[in-house]
């Protein structure tokens, strides 16, 4: 039998050393506790931002997490179930595997998770949506470009386009020459009732009003509508905290970004494939009726406004247009024997000869052609002998180089638009084009986040329990 003997101070050095070892173990386990904690934590809240919905990023450029998940209404239960997934594989990673190796030194578990701090693309009137498409565009669009917009935007402002009232100015042409009166010795009183005077501008002005739109168009119009009361721009909506990280820039250059945004994903009458939705969708953006057809009036006539005003106000400074217009009314009035009523009808030849002029110049734009905003005498179509002929006029396509697009006076437009109404009816047009787009029934733009902060608890089989928060999202 062998024996063996210890001293006192070696057994209490080794108790020393035991305990030493066993601290810096326990230590190590606390520290690896915490990692793994934080790791899980990462990984989880990184994963669902890997979960943005594909479709938003393909057709409108667009990171965010969609919590409808494409089967159900939104629900931040349904997120906060897919990231508790996600947070308690890393904390269990052998938990579904049967044959384990090694032993679990930590045995860790969530207890609970709480997600706060959303952003959704609805908050602040759709600004969190509206920071992502220009953060888009930025990289994407040239300086000239945004130039060139805000150029044509300020030519129309500066030649005071805006300002022309023309129908006030027709309506009050023509009340005078109604109460123009004829002497009765110039006429027999036998005649007096057969005597009209037969103002081309009349017949003209005949046309002014409804069926607009089959003076300018060619073809089938998009039959498609959709209920305003059941989108973004009209319910009650879920809201999160709002932009968080970078605030938005303001200003006229974010303002034609957004328009070339606008321009470059949605739709519009002269480029329109579109399968869903609105077939006019920029027209809507503009307009916010529930039809295509009332939105594309509405655009037409703004066009019409536009090209009117500028081509009257180039009317008058056309000295042998205005030449042309005289020896019209001339021949007009003749029989009257009245000069004052020469001018009268002069000026309403004018105005109906800028009016017919208009309406090819939105035909052109219609059909694909270019419309400079201020015209030359090369530019003109409507001569003063095709007058009451206008709507056979060869309408044919500008020079590629010359004159503005139809998209080129949306773009316009949608410069001068109010904000707000311009941001929340382009999310309009995404959660109408989202439903249709991959069977996505249950798709709202108020279900879709861009940022949270989660928090959660979790505990270990150890006696350790650890709180920990983190806040996340695609722009900081």
């Amino acid at each position: 039998m062998i024996k063996g003997e210890i001293t006192i101070f070696l057994a209490l050095s080794l108790t020393i050393i035991c305990g030493f070892i066993l601290a810096i173990l326990e230590s190590a386990r606390v520290a690896v506790i915490r990692m793994e904690i934080e790791i899980a934590m990462d990984m989880g809240i990184q994963s669902i931002f890997a979960e943005y919905n594909r479709e938003l990023l393909e057709r409108y450029d667009l990171f965010f997490i969609d919590t409808s998940y494409g089967e159900q209404l939104p629900s931040i239960e349904a997120l906060k179930s897919h990231f508790g997934t996600y947070v308690q594989y890393n904390l269990e990673p052998y938990q579904n595997i049967i044959l384990k190796r090694g032993l679990d030194y930590v045995r860790l578990k969530s207890q609970w998770i709480q997600i706060d701090d959303i952003s959704i693309a609805t908050d602040a009137k759709g600004e969190v949506f509206k920071r992502q498409a220009l953060d888009y565009m930025r990289d994407k669009v040239g300086l000239g470009l945004l130039e060139y917009v805000m150029n044509n935007a300020k030519e129309i402002d500066q030649k005071g386009i805006w300002e022309q009232d023309l129908e006030g100015d027709r309506q009050k042409n023509e009340n005078e020459i109604n109460n123009v009166e004829i002497p009765p010795k110039q006429i027999d009183e036998d005649e007096w009732e057969e005597v009209t005077i037969h103002n081309p501008a009349d017949e003209i002005n005949a046309l002014r009003g409804s069926g607009i739109l089959d003076l300018v168009t060619e073809g089938e119009l998009s039959r498609r509508s959709i209920h305003l009361s059941e989108l973004p721009s009209q319910r009650n909506l879920e809201r999160g905290v709002g932009i968080v990280g970078k605030a938005m820039e303001e200003g006229s250059i974010s303002e034609v970004l957004f328009g070339e945004y606008i321009g470059d994903k949605f739709e519009n009458y002269t480029t329109t494939k579109n399968e869903e939705g609105l077939s006019y969708e920029i027209e809507y953006i503009l307009e916010g009726k529930e039809t295509d057809v009332e939105n594309l009036k509405g655009v037409v006539n703004r066009l019409l406004f536009i090209r009117e005003a500028a081509n009257v106000l180039y009317l008058f400074t056309d000295s042998q247009k205005q030449s042309e217009a005289e020896a019209l009314a001339i021949a007009v009035a003749a029989f009257t024997g009245l000069p004052a009523l020469v001018e009268l009808i002069k000026i309403s030849i004018i105005l109906a000869w800028g009016y017919a002029e208009s309406v090819v110049d939105v035909k052109t734009l219609l059909k694909g052609g270019k419309v400079p905003i201020m015209k030359t005498s090369k530019d003109w179509k409507v001569s003063i002998e095709n007058l009451l002929h206008f709507q056979n006029v060869d309408t044919g396509k500008e020079e590629n180089d010359k004159g503005l697009s139809y998209l080129d006076y949306l773009k316009i437009f949608l410069f001068l638009q109010q904000k707000e109404e311009k941001t929340m009816r382009c999310l309009d047009m995404i959660e109408v084009n989202m439903r249709q787009a991959m069977d996505f029934k249950a798709f709202r733009i108020d279900g879709c986040l861009e940022h949270l902060g989660a928090e959660m608890e979790v505990t270990s089989q150890y006696g350790y329990t650890y709180q920990i928060r983190r806040s996340y999202g695609y722009l900081q």
